[in-house]
């Protein structure tokens, strides 16, 4: 090939990858070389017909990159996945993948073996499957034992498992030969290829695909049965003749009664799959749940928000997400997928989200129940809202249980904690409770909430109810003067400052200057009271105080980060400016971040420092009331 023809192959592949560095300069081309397939517009490289230019890049990741290395195949595929990467804006058109693959083609060298080769070395472990997962699509005529082995030495076998398939899609003679492979060294690495081929091997040839699979699922080897139960499920069902379905149906429902863990976990995996193709069957679904196995319900809560993508139009889709309320535990861990419907339902139904919320806390009682834990994505939707959210905090704080109004607590302290403020009870929830109610949950308010901006917004929001001048307006005087005044008077000064701001004709205008005159009236003479200055201690015993404490917050940091992750994966490394960090990427030092320390500040209510014992007992007492209706 000539100079010319290989600068123009590079330059191919600098538009195909880096277009901003495709400058003739850096190829040593000048502007008569470039001929029709490429032009000149303001000093910036373009072309003509991207196929032209897209067999230009293969052959120079050819000549330049895969013909130069091929004695050191380690390095080769560490280049391969590198360039790979490099042409994200490439992407489609697989140049890696396309320029390995022709080479193997053509009989010029052995993918496999080469591939083989290169995972022998610890450098190229992840990189031999990632560049082996665009190749083997386009590889013809793979051999079944190197694939196999090739797949046992990869830690990230399932991407030469993806690339496999598609290759066993597009060359179905490949399906048989795989299989066989599978079945004469059944290993846990070729487990998901074995079940891949004999979906592919189901879809070539429906009836002798599934004979194929129902032998398998009888095989006394683990390796063998449970790939075949797994792909029994993920068969597509749609099109499958009754009496197929109904054996298939049998081998599931029998594998839900098996002794071995293993195969129970299967079978409910392979009967969840086959409702996805046969929704028909959707009785299924209510089979698993009524296991006993606590994590089902979780389970198929992942599998109706993320796997079941056509099913959520089914008319019994919804039945299903209800099932699972009465069914849900608490526990964070393992609800991913029913948080992730009941954030849609929160968008589409509200009145039906919030109908399985009180279910979800009806069913677990006794559980400490955690709204933003288990459901983090509704509750991020509540917070936007708010309305609903007010709702449940109205209901949960008057609720008889003491674990229900913990739930309410727990809401609020989330709030706090990312300093989100200003929640109200609802007015549509305060003009259905009788005063016994309204002044009972004023009182679970005040005993809950501690922080200062959620009492007094939650208190004032009593305000808005209907007939609030005779039901409320005396409620919330007594309760600002007398208390959240008392223990905050700061926070209810901001806030009714404010509201005393606006039409002095308004109701609540009026309330707010007789609680900030009725607060001043016991607040100015304690100001004017002179400082007990003999109490305050010596500059000297502040400033061992301040030492003292610094010296302690020292240790305590020091004993928190001795098994921490950050000092098992950074090193520690003095520095003269402050404390900093940065990276060391291939030798070369990053800029430096400054370790800004930060802290959170909260106001004390007073009562709690005055009479801390006689604040706890009764705040317990609130707990503890009971509404008795006459």
């Amino acid at each position: 090939m000539t100079t010319c023809n290989s600068k123009l192959d590079k330059l191919a592949w600098l538009l195909m990858s880096t277009p901003q560095n495709a400058t003739l300069e850096e190829i040593g081309l000048s502007e008569h070389e470039l001929g029709q397939e490429f032009f000149l517009l303001e000093g910036r490289a373009g072309f003509n017909d991207r196929a032209i230019v897209v067999q230009r890049a293969i052959r120079y990741i050819q000549d330049a990159v895969i013909v130069t290395q091929l004695d050191a195949p380690q390095r080769l595929f560490a280049e391969l996945q590198r360039i790979a990467a490099q042409a994200r804006q490439a992407r489609s058109d697989n140049l890696v993948g396309q320029a390995l693959s022709q080479l193997g083609n053509s009989g010029k060298l052995d993918v496999l073996d080469l591939a083989l080769q290169a995972s022998e070395g610890a450098d190229s472990m992840l990189a031999v499957p990632r560049v082996m997962e665009v190749v083997l699509p386009l590889l013809e005529g793979l051999q079944p034992t190197k694939l196999l082995k090739l797949i046992e030495r990869c830690e990230q076998s399932g991407l030469l498992v993806s690339g496999a398939t598609h290759r066993m899609r597009r060359e179905p003679t490949l399906i048989a030969p795989i299989i066989e492979a599978c079945t004469q060294h059944p290993t846990l690495k070729s487990g998901p290829l074995l079940r891949n081929a004999l979906i592919e091997a189901t879809a070539a040839d429906r009836s002798s695909g599934i004979a194929q699979i129902h032998s398998l699922i009888a095989n006394t080897q683990p390796a063998l049965s449970l790939q075949a139960l797994e792909a029994l499920g993920r068969v597509n069902w749609a099109t499958a003749e009754q009496s197929q379905t109904e054996a298939a149906l049998a081998v599931i429902r029998s594998g839900f009664r098996s002794d071995s863990e293993d195969v129970r976990r299967t079978a409910i995996g392979a009967g969840l799959d086959l409702v996805e193709t046969a929704p028909a069957r959707h009785g299924l679904i209510d089979e698993i749940l009524a296991l006993d196995d606590p994590e089902l319900p979780g389970r198929v809560g992942d599998y109706l928000g993320f796997y079941a993508h056509q099913l959520n139009q089914e008319p019994w889709y919804q039945s299903k997400v209800d099932l699972l309320a009465g069914r849900v535990g608490v526990a964070s861990d393992g609800l991913s997928g029913i948080d992730h419907i009941l954030a849609q339902l929160f968008d589409g139904d509200r009145c039906r989200c919030m109908a399985w919320i009180d279910t979800w806390a009806a069913a677990n009682g006794g559980k400490e129940l955690s709204l933003p834990n288990a459901f983090p994505s509704l509750f991020e939707k509540m917070v936007e809202e708010r309305e609903e959210l007010g709702v449940l905090l109205a209901q949960w704080f008057i609720h008889d249980q003491y674990r229900m109004q913990r739930v309410a607590n727990d809401a609020l302290d989330e709030l706090s904690l990312h300093r989100i403020t200003g929640m109200v009870y609802p007015a549509r929830v305060l003009d259905n409770i009788v005063d016994a109610e309204i002044q009972l949950l004023l009182l679970r308010t005040i005993a809950h909430v501690l922080s200062d901006e959620q009492r007094v917004s939650l208190v004032w929001s009593l305000t808005k109810a209907d007939s609030a001048p005779e039901r409320t307006y005396p409620l919330v005087f007594d309760a600002m003067v007398n208390s959240i005044g008392y223990d905050y008077p700061h926070a209810v000064r901001s806030h009714l400052m404010d509201v005393s701001a606006g039409d002095g004709v308004q109701p609540e205008v009026s309330l707010a200057q007789e609680i900030l005159v009725a607060m001043d009236t016991y607040e100015k003479p304690l100001q004017a009271l002179p400082p007990i200055e003999e109490l305050l201690p010596s500059s000297e015993e502040q400033n061992l105080f301040f030492k003292g404490r610094a010296t302690q917050m020292q240790k305590s940091m020091d004993r928190a980060s001795e098994n921490s992750m950050m000092a098992k994966i950074a090193t520690m490394i003095p520095i003269k400016a402050g404390r900093s960090m940065f990276q060391v990427i291939e030798g070369h030092v990053g800029k430096s971040t400054p370790m800004i320390s930060s802290s959170h500040s909260a106001a004390i209510p007073r009562s709690e420092i005055i009479d801390k014992v006689g604040s706890d007992i009764e705040r317990r007492r609130t707990f503890a009331m009971r509404l008795v209706m006459r």
